[in-house]
């Protein structure tokens, strides 16, 4: 088999040693330390093994007898002289080395080979006694992020010798040893494809003609966009206007050389243009995408140094909702007028003066740059022109050779996007003392609301303020806080109701503040209140927001406090999942996490998002919530069944909790009634379980007397009777029992009634409880005598996550059924049962009367 391989490099680190050491054999001419060595390529061979290896090497970069031209052809040349090809470049590195000079031998390497290059590349580090003691070549690499994205780029492969040293035996530190490694890369690169071949060398020249980039310029009229676009192209291709009146009123675009780039340049009308209506320039601003076939490589944002007020902002949001969510991925800030810099300061220090430049700047991936078309023609390492202009079109050629350009694709879906928000208005809700004032100030980032110390009675009536916040306008309505000492329950109602009105059009979320480290009964009962307040809504408004951030454990995220507290876990979910964390008085450091801006910034897209996916909380909704029945802050239930059907299990799964005793098989279990309780998410929720029918250790009577004692058990009496059947037996006893239950609450039982089936793994695969009721006559009308209330559960197996066979769904399907009875109308109460008995008495009375008179007849 033959191997070819070309050795790239600079002059100095090896690259000629590295030959010999390949082949061998002192074929390759060496020269000490940094002299210029190789002049031109040169080639040589030898057996290694089974394999024939070819090796060319080439004049080294940094080369002083060689022009950059010289060069150039010969490393092309290379090529050819190993035909068809090399199969492996072999880019020689020196181990402790790689500063901007070997990145940019690198940058060439993969300009004069073209896009191919690292497919067919190798890293290989000389000098390997500068390791240190047991380091491997993988650890060194792993040490610094530039030398990572090269042997990535190069597919991960890397290789380390030692020209001199490395000659004994060792199972690392042995030439032989690592030179074999690095054959059989080779061998492996040959086997999986074909070699670098000289059509590849061709193809990249065809690259370099045809390379071209594609600008828009986007800008205020008069801060000199036209201006910017003949700088870019090195003439007088744009009509320059004068100050701010009117310039351009429809796309233009020209094109020049730029160095090896062919540069196309689209100026755009300038907002802010008297001539042009609003609709107008949009649709010259859209139309500028399709101008620059197959669409803009950077969107320039031009503006002038000395200048960004409210105004540049707006124009630069504009700029966001006509492009899109994309935009910014493909935007460069070029600022003009680098004349107004101070006395040697950077674009990089003026930007940094100013909070809202570095969020422009970073949203644009830290991309900017600075020209000025005047007066910077001088030859100046920084204030020059050509010097600022070459690293503008390297940036932009950056962003080419990252990605994609932006396309009219990308334009057509930024059409379909939700519009971002002009304005945003938030409520904050919560406890006095738990910093809902400072919290505002800190969205804010400003003195508005007064803070109040401890827990003294703070806000006392609803207060509005606003800010620019990035591109958003902020509004935030502060409201008392809930256990106000200064205000009676129902004066904190009404103020709490007015912040609705007082964010106009409504709300767009409800901001539950709460401290980290409490979330006790008081807190659950504050946020009961809400959803009382604002109705079943509220919580599809809603974002928890954690105050008192440094109370989180070191490296703790509020997702880990969340998720150690069952409570806390169940209110998040009901606000969707939407939850943040904020410290108002110590996050201000620059910290990646415990960080208020970058914590903020998060929460208001969250509240973005929300608002596009669905309308603000509305004065109309609150109307709505004035008219829904209240919410249960209580709910009974009573179970009734056979035993050994699951009846005080099925308790226990309600409460989530081991309650009730269970009882095996059919042997008598619970003998006499048992109430327990506990909180079920938001509602008090009591289960009051009673002895079977059928129960071996009590007779008829005694049975009847529990079962009429449990109403009074969770006075004023149930909101719903629980029928608890197994799933796979309905029989006469069943029906019977139903009977039974009929006859002992009368009439009005099966109006409060619910049918809960058992053993629900019994259900046949991806068979639903509402087919099985329907396969069965009886079943269907007990259900329909129940108004058509049932659910399934099953007491043992059922915990997994799944959206049907889980308890916990089917629990909360169930409590939900319970809740709207009793929203459509009353408990079943004593006054009903007493009723039924009085019934059964008069019955009794009027059967023996008629008894009687029979007999003396």
């Amino acid at each position: 088999m033959e191997l070819r391989v070309v050795l790239l490099g600079k002059t100095g680190d090896g690259k000629s040693s590295t030959g010999n050491s390949i082949l061998k054999d002192k074929l390759f001419q060496v020269s000490k330390g940094t002299q210029a060595g190789t002049q031109h390529n040169e080639m040589n061979e030898n057996d290694d093994g089974d394999r024939r290896v070819k090796v060319v090497d080439t004049p080294g970069f940094c080369n002083s007898k060689l022009t950059e031209e010289q060069l150039t052809e010969e490393l092309k040349a290379s090529v050819s002289q190993c035909a068809p090809g090399p199969h492996a470049f072999i880019i020689v590195l020196r181990v402790g080395k790689y500063t901007a000079q070997e990145k940019e031998i690198v940058s060439q390497v993969g300009k004069i080979f073209g896009k191919d290059t690292f497919s067919h590349a190798v890293v290989l580090f000389t000098h390997g006694d500068q390791l240190a003691k047991d380091q491997t070549i993988e650890e060194f690499v792993d040490q610094s992020e530039d030398l990572k994205k090269l042997v990535q780029k190069c597919g991960g492969r890397c290789h380390v010798i030692d020209n001199k040293r490395w000659n004994e035996k060792h199972e690392y530190r042995s030439n032989s040893v690592q030179l074999e490694k690095l054959l059989n890369t080779v061998e492996e690169m040959a086997n999986n494809g074909c070699c670098y071949t000289t059509d590849m060398v061709q193809a990249t020249k065809n690259e370099a003609q045809a390379f071209s980039v594609s600008v828009v310029l986007l800008g205020k009229t008069g801060d000199g966009k036209s201006s910017t676009g003949n700088s870019i192209l090195g003439d007088k291709f744009f009509k320059e206007f004068r100050g701010t009146q009117a310039g351009t009123q429809q796309n233009e675009m020209n094109e020049n050389d730029f160095g090896d780039r062919r540069v196309k340049v689209v100026d755009t009308p300038g907002f802010c243009n008297s001539k042009l209506t609003e609709d107008q320039l949009t649709e010259e601003l859209k139309a500028s995408v399709s101008q620059c076939t197959p669409g803009a490589h950077a969107f320039i944002i031009v503006l002038r140094v000395g200048k960004y007020t409210a105004q540049e902002k707006e124009i630069v949001s504009q700029v966001g909702k006509i492009f899109g969510k994309d935009t910014f991925n493909h935007a460069v800030v070029l600022f003009t007028w680098g004349d107004q810099l101070e006395t040697d300061q950077t674009i990089e220090k003026y930007v940094g003066k100013s909070e809202d430049l570095k969020k422009l700047v970073e949203k644009c991936g830290g991309r900017c740059h600075v020209i000025d078309n005047k007066r910077w023609n001088q030859e100046h390492e920084y204030r020059s022109n050509s010097v600022q202009l070459e690293k503008l079109l390297n940036t932009i050629e950056e962003m080419a050779n990252n990605g994609c350009c932006y396309t009219p694709t990308m334009l057509q879906a930024a059409k379909k996007e939700s519009p971002a928000l002009d304005e945003m208005r938030l409520v904050l809700l919560g406890k006095t003392g738990d910093g809902k004032s400072s919290a505002g100030n800190t969205i804010l980032g400003d003195k508005f609301f007064k803070e109040v110390r401890g827990t003294q009675a703070g806000t006392q009536q609803n207060e509005m303020n606003e800010k620019d916040v990035g591109d958003r306008r902020v509004k935030v309505v502060d409201t008392p806080g809930f256990f106000n000492s200064k205000l009676t329950e129902e004066q904190l109602k009404k103020e709490l109701e007015a912040s609705v009105s007082q964010c106009s059009a409504g709300a767009h979320a409800f901001i539950i503040v709460l401290r980290v480290g409490k979330y006790t009964a008081q807190e659950k009962d504050i946020v009961s209140q809400v959803g009382k307040i604002f109705g079943k809504e509220t919580f599809n408004h809603a974002v928890v927001l954690f105050t008192w951030g440094d109370q989180l454990e070191t490296d703790q995220t509020i997702e880990k406090y969340v998720g150690k507290s069952e409570d806390l876990k169940k209110l998040v979910e009901k606000c969707g999942g939407r939850y943040h964390v904020i410290d108002n008085k110590r996050w201000n450091q620059e910290h990646e996490y415990r960080n208020n801006s970058v914590q903020l910034e998060k929460l208001l897209n969250t509240i973005e998002e929300m608002a596009n996916n669905g309308c603000c909380y509305t004065p109309t909704m609150l109307q709505a919530a004035k008219k829904e029945p209240p919410a249960l802050d209580e709910m009974r239930l009573v179970l009734l069944g056979k035993t050994g059907y699951g009846k005080s299990s099925a308790g226990n799964t309600i409460l989530g909790d081991k309650f009730f005793k269970e009882f095996r098989g059919t042997q008598a279990g619970t003998q006499q009634n048992e109430m327990n309780e506990k909180d079920v998410g938001d509602r008090r929720v009591k289960v009051v379980d009673t002895p079977g029918f059928f129960n071996s250790k009590l007779t008829k009577d005694q049975l009847k007397k529990e079962l009429e004692a449990s109403v009074s058990e969770c006075a004023p009496g149930p909101h719903a009777f629980i029928i608890v059947l197994r799933m796979d037996k309905y029989t006469a006893q069943e029906k019977d029992i139903v009977s039974q239950i009929g006859k002992v609450f009368g009439k009005e039982t099966f109006n409060h009634a619910v049918v809960l089936f058992t053993w629900g793994d019994q259900l046949e695969k991806d068979q639903t409880i509402e087919k099985y009721v329907g396969k069965s006559e009886s079943l269907k009308e007990l259900v329909q005598k129940c108004g058509g209330r049932y659910h399934v559960i099953d007491n043992k197996r059922w915990n997994q996550e799944h959206e049907y066979r889980s308890n916990s769904v089917q629990v909360e399907k169930l409590l939900n059924t319970v809740e709207e009875m009793a929203a459509q109308g009353s408990c079943y109460t004593i006054d009903m049962l007493q009723l039924e008995e009085a019934k059964r008495d008069s019955l009794d009375i009027n059967c023996h009367t008629c008894f009687s008179f029979l007999i003396r007849k």
